[in-house]
């Protein structure tokens, strides 16, 4: 998460871009389709720079792995 807001506050969408790639895949792989869709939205955001949508996508992401915490801890 730190990454992310990182790479946001420099504006390297690149690498924004090659993380919400990584998690569209990996989340379709095993079976996270929200994550999917999160990943899938960064990438289109990272095309058009847009980062008001990126900094939604991050809460979102950390908001998905908060819930996942919770549910695998119980």
């Amino acid at each position: 998460m730190i990454q992310l807001n990182d790479f946001l506050d420099r504006k390297n969408y690149k690498e924004i871009g090659k993380i919400g790639h990584k998690l569209k895949g990996d989340g379709s792989g095993y079976g996270f389709e929200a994550l999917s869709k999160l990943g899938s939205d960064t990438e289109e955001a990272v095309k058009t720079s847009q980062s008001e949508i990126l900094k939604s996508a991050i809460k979102n992401y950390q908001e998905l792995l908060s819930e996942i915490k919770l549910c695998c801890s119980n």
